[in-house]
């Protein structure tokens, strides 16, 4: 006889993969295919050479000293935790070393309990300004993410230095009321990302359920799986970006992360990031055969990295043990 917590299971899994929530976006009057001549016009030969230059991984304190997000903290929220930590098979904490393995981040802080004000004492003694949180499923609901900002405004204060927090939210749930709770305009909010797919499920948060002021904020990127030629369930995006040896579909789901974690690294404002994802949507389009849509074309003047082979930090870091994950002792705080 199946016992109560297999079937429970069960159920979640056969929820997870159904229902469908739609899209959003901020201009459907662009999202109309445009021809060839039309888009080969519209692209600087930078871009579409993919001959931009990698941006220095730097930022400058307000005191003038030179800090290195490479150093800093990625902060891991997890999906499910009833059962413990690691009921979604690990895939955020994994996907949160495959961030430092390819030197965005020294290592990674798994946020156990849902207690963000943990991730403040660490960033006070982190050297960088810009943080990476990772957000997964039940880990992107809204308290959670608010709460991320207010613990990096604390640390802010406390540091002497503007401190801004990254959250990349995937396939969310609970995520409804973020536009109640969260202030897009705060300084301590660097940009948002949300990662979801038009195949909705019964415990992600319908897209179109999130307030416009979120969904139309300068700071946010709001990424569909279908608009990089993909589709995921709720398991496949963090499935594509930790996979050894990824199939085509999932070398598009690193290619997306390299780009977003790059742009945060380097300090690249929203405009630069939104062009270079178009541009990675331009580039999978065509190579599908698909139709190039005239939004995507917007942002992509001026904008660089659109290449796909991002650099590879490990193989060229002084020490080479910065290559290696290093997981903070929440323990000690």
């Amino acid at each position: 006889m199946i016992g109560l917590r297999t079937l429970s299971c069960a159920v979640a899994l056969l929820c997870l993969a159904g229902c469908s929530s739609g899209r959003y976006y901020s201009h459907p009057d662009l999202m109309v295919p445009v021809s060839a001549a039309d888009s080969a016009a519209a692209l600087s030969a930078s871009l579409t050479e993919g001959t931009c230059p990698v941006p220095m991984a730097q930022t400058v304190s307000n005191d003038g000293a030179v800090t290195n997000n490479k150093k800093n903290t990625i902060f891991v929220h997890p999906g499910m935790l009833s059962s413990s930590a690691r009921w979604d098979q690990g895939l955020a904490v994994d996907g949160g070393k495959w961030l430092v393995q390819r030197g965005y981040a020294a290592r990674i802080l798994e946020v156990h309990g849902r207690d963000p004000e943990r991730i403040s004492q660490v960033m006070v003694g982190d050297p960088g300004t810009h943080f990476i949180g990772l957000h997964y499923s039940l880990g992107g609901r809204a308290d959670l993410v608010v709460r991320s900002v207010a613990a990096t405004a604390r640390a802010s204060k406390r540091s002497g230095r503007q401190l801004s927090y990254f959250p990349v939210v995937i396939d969310p749930a609970s995520f409804s009321s973020v536009g109640d709770e969260l202030d897009m305009n705060s300084p301590y909010l660097g940009q948002l990302f949300l990662l979801v797919s038009e195949e909705g499920a019964a415990f992600r948060t319908s897209i179109t359920s999130v307030s416009r002021k979120v969904l139309d904020h300068a700071k946010t990127h709001l990424l569909y799986a279908e608009d990089f030629g993909l589709t995921w369930g709720h398991f496949d995006v963090l499935e594509g970006l930790i996979a050894e040896q990824p199939t085509d579909e999932q070398q598009r789901v690193q290619d997306v992360f390299e780009v977003i974690a790059r742009g945060i690294d380097a300090g690249t404002d929203a405009n630069q990031i939104e062009g270079q994802l178009d541009a990675l949507k331009i580039d999978y389009a065509r190579a599908d055969k698909r139709p190039i849509l005239r939004a995507w074309l917007q942002h992509t003047r001026g904008a660089c990295g659109s290449q796909r082979t991002a650099q590879q930090a490990c193989e060229s870091s002084t020490p080479q043990s910065t290559c290696g994950v290093e997981t903070v002792n929440v323990d000690r705080f």
